[in-house]
């Protein structure tokens, strides 16, 4: 960050939780120049200091479903990095995801998750898989950095249907298709940071500062494109299942659905009967076998 000053830029993106008390330090101490944490919560900050927020709960809570609908053990299970709040909504948002899904299904899924204390750990995240595997699992998700980029791709090659995390992993982990077991990764949960930083960045470039939450968070969610989730790629998946998970995301986006996750705690606050109770969504299984 001190080098960007020093040479004169006018904003700075910094990119991690782990980042976030360094660029509050800046961020007061030059009020001139303009600084956007990904992944950092502003409370009462400086004018000139923009957190980015995700709610990785409702992309998480999509491929969960797709984990549902998909397993035929019934047994799921998620690997994650360090428990910050970001891979917490990670994690609980999937959960959430499967035990909605297994209810509208009648069905009973074991889920069986892990927190690995590093994000630069494939070997560790590969490990974790492999135990999972032994249990049952026949889904897996990935939610932290290499670790669990390292999960995905041993369950892959052990045949066990993976799903990535952050941007569509079928084109980084597995290569656009080149690595084996590229057929294996049916969805990713995407946080789009693009749309993210874009849009303060425009916001600072035009001068619609009314659109510069300075002092506070710009959250981004399903409703404004900010998270989502992607497609099969070459994994030989039921289409109607993505077309379930298209029903499920506009709801969200509607808020005739909700994950039952607190955006700010990271922690569960609704069960799943609690979820199902308020719900007015109508998804429609009618185009899946169910049972």
């Amino acid at each position: 960050m001190q080098t960007c000053i020093d040479e004169g830029f006018d904003a700075i993106v910094t990119v991690g939780f782990l980042l976030a008390d360094a660029t509050l330090a800046k961020a007061t101490e030059y009020p001139d120049i303009y600084f956007i944490g990904v992944d950092q919560f502003v409370f009462e900050g400086p004018e000139n200091y923009v957190g980015i927020q995700f709610r990785e709960d409702q992309s998480a809570f999509l491929v969960g479903a797709l984990a549902a609908l998909v397993t035929e053990s019934n047994v799921i299970g998620g690997v994650f990095g360090i428990d910050i709040p970001p891979v917490v909504r990670f994690r609980n948002g999937y959960e959430q995801g499967i035990g909605y899904m297994a209810a509208l299904l009648d069905k009973e899924v074991d889920i069986l998750g892990v927190y690995i204390d590093s994000f630069t750990a494939p070997d560790r995240g590969a490990a974790a898989a492999e135990q999972f595997i032994g249990e049952g699992v026949d889904v897996l998700f990935g939610g932290g950095g290499p670790t669990g980029s390292g999960a995905i791709a041993a369950g892959a090659a052990e045949d066990v249907w993976v799903i990535g995390v952050d941007q569509d992993e079928y084109f980084t982990t597995f290569d656009s298709g080149e690595t084996p077991g590229a057929d294996k990764i049916i969805s990713s949960g995407i946080k789009r940071v693009d749309v993210g930083v874009r849009d303060m960045v425009a916001a600072l470039a035009t001068g619609e500062m009314d659109d510069f939450p300075g002092g506070g968070n710009y959250i981004l969610d399903v409703a404004n494109g900010g998270m989502t989730y992607a497609g099969p790629n070459d994994a030989e998946i039921d289409p109607a299942f993505y077309d379930i998970l298209a029903q499920i995301e506009m709801a969200l986006a509607e808020g005739t659905l909700v994950t039952g996750v607190n955006p700010d705690t990271a922690e569960i606050e609704m069960t799943i009967e609690e979820i199902m109770e308020e719900s007015t969504a109508e998804i429609d299984l009618s185009a899946v076998m169910v049972g």
